[in-house]
């Protein structure tokens, strides 16, 4: 869902697989059951991607909750973060442009509040961005090998490829890149937002055992 940009549906599909399902599994049974090959059945409601999963699903326990839901939910909130900075640079180049300087105050303030968002929207950038550093922390409490094994995958992706993991280990985090590298690779800032926390080459524990 993600490489195909549909980060409402999965931020749907990751709030309904993290919410209280004993509290609603005769209802999500008969949901599953009833359904059709390829058929959407999942609640859905559109910008679900600005709420924050842990008011969402507030019963949760941080410390479970699956590595792919964290990671692609931390990729979601980038995104929006990196879509503000790009309507933003956009912006400042109109500014300094011949037409961009031609135009008065109120002129000026209309296109902005029009690209870039006004006060409201800027708060809500401001919560986005305090949801990734929450989901980052919580990664790398989940996981401590994930997101420095995004930055420098070599030492990881350098093994043979684990046929199963441990939470919290590092076959976990070489699993998880597999499917989620490409995504920050190609998210404007994430490297830097990453390497911000631990550096362009960090170490990190890159120990699996291979059972034979």
């Amino acid at each position: 869902l993600l490489y195909l940009n549909r980060d409402d549906d999965a931020f749907s599909f990751i709030k309904y697989w993290m919410d209280d399902f004993d509290d609603h599994y005769d209802e999500r049974r008969k949901i599953h059951k009833n359904s059709r090959e390829g058929e959407w059945i999942y609640p859905r409601q559109d910008g679900c991607r600005y709420l924050d999963i842990f008011k969402e699903c507030p019963t949760v326990t941080p410390k479970y909750v699956d590595l792919w839901f964290l990671v692609a939910l931390c990729i979601i909130k980038m995104r929006i973060v990196a879509a503000n900075k790009a309507a933003q640079d956009s912006l400042k180049l109109f500014s300094k442009s011949p037409t961009g300087k031609s135009f008065n105050d109120d002129v000026t303030t209309a296109i902005s509040e029009f690209t870039v968002g006004d006060q409201k929207e800027r708060s809500m950038v401001e919560n986005q961005r305090r949801q990734v550093e929450r989901l980052m922390d919580q990664i790398h409490v989940n996981n401590p090998s994930m997101l420095p094994s995004i930055i420098n995958p070599m030492p990881l992706k350098s093994k043979p490829l684990p046929q199963g993991y441990s939470r919290g280990k590092p076959a976990e985090a070489y699993l998880v890149l597999n499917d989620c590298n490409r995504c920050f690779v190609r998210t404007p800032g994430a490297t830097a937002w990453l390497e911000k926390r631990f550096g362009k080459r960090p170490k990190y524990d890159v120990s699996i055992d291979y059972y034979h």
